[in-house]
């Protein structure tokens, strides 16, 4: 079993994650597939929520279209979460993010076929990087974020809800995953999933979490706390007023 242990965020984080998961990109796949029941069950409330995920292609000829714009913060290999939103419409275009070049080298093989059609851009980048991961305000429909943003400290956890809310247009939704509980500084486990699959946790706590989003003019619209073998999550689905 992981020696999980409390500690502050290290200053050298982001390097010691990307480094990470680079070394665990195929285990970790491996692992977290059993969590896809999870993931398909809140990505089917997105789509009911979020109407413009699922809308059909317009008519050959019509001057109207119903394209849908997505950002993925923590893709991974792109499986299953772009996959499925790319394949529900034919006209949204989506952007993955992963800190991790081998997970993004993933997502380009099993999205190959999107990439080709320009529908999917694909970036090494760290999310909490105002520098490097930036959208206009009020133009994406949705922002995703699952088993990601728990790697951040909690300041910049704060931070990235709030600037993925400017993202949304109105009516737009964020799906992201916490941990759940009560607040946590950090927790590190120095090898989870392999002998260099260092990691670092952190969590605002359910309350937390809430506060955040209202502050970020989300409404909260699915709540749930889920024990997933590993721990228990905060899963939630917010909608920009």
């Amino acid at each position: 079993m992981a020696d999980f242990h409390p500690s502050p965020p290290p200053a050298d984080l982001k390097p010691r994650i990307s480094a990470s998961y680079d070394a665990i990109a195929l285990a970790y796949n491996s692992w977290t597939a059993k969590h896809n029941q999870f993931r398909n069950r809140y990505l089917a409330k997105l789509f009911g929520l979020c109407p413009a995920l699922t809308a059909t292609a317009p008519e050959s000829g019509s001057s109207t279209t119903t394209s849908a714009a997505v950002v993925e913060l923590g893709c991974g290999s792109g499986v299953p979460i772009l996959r499925e939103v790319l394949a529900a419409n034919p006209t949204t275009h989506a952007t993955g993010i992963d800190i991790s070049t081998a997970q993004i080298a993933l997502a380009a093989e099993n999205l190959s076929a999107y990439v080709t059609e320009n529908r999917v851009i694909l970036r090494v980048a760290d999310m909490a990087s105002e520098q490097d991961v930036s959208f206009p305000d009020e133009s994406l429909d949705a922002v995703i974020a699952l088993w990601s943003i728990i790697h951040l400290p909690q300041d910049e956890q704060r931070e990235v809800i709030a600037r993925a809310a400017r993202w949304l247009k109105s009516g737009g939704c964020m799906l992201v995953n916490f941990g759940g509980g009560p607040s946590m500084e950090g927790i590190v486990v120095e090898k989870w999933l392999g002998e260099k699959g260092w990691m670092f946790w952190s969590s605002l706590g359910d309350d937390g979490y809430t506060r955040a989003l209202k502050q970020a003019c989300m409404k909260v619209v699915v709540a749930d706390t889920v024990e997933e073998g590993t721990g228990s999550f905060f899963w939630v689905i917010a909608m920009k007023q």
